[in-house]
């Protein structure tokens, strides 16, 4: 007999493999208006006093 409060786990697979997109990050000296882009940005960890906590990079 099968106690009614014993767990049990149920898992279905997709033997198919899922394919993604890889995104592409645009450089901004050719971005399209209202496109997303990325831009190099320089933090100073020592200049915000993060210095002694933040290990790497140091900036």
């Amino acid at each position: 007999s099968q106690d009614p409060d014993r767990p049990f786990l149920v898992v279905r697979m997709d033997p198919t493999p899922v394919k993604r997109m890889r995104r592409q990050a645009i450089e901004c000296s050719g971005a399209l208006k209202g496109q997303c882009c990325k831009q190099r940005f320089y933090v100073n960890f020592s200049s915000l006093g993060w210095d002694d906590w933040i290990i790497a990079p140091q900036g």
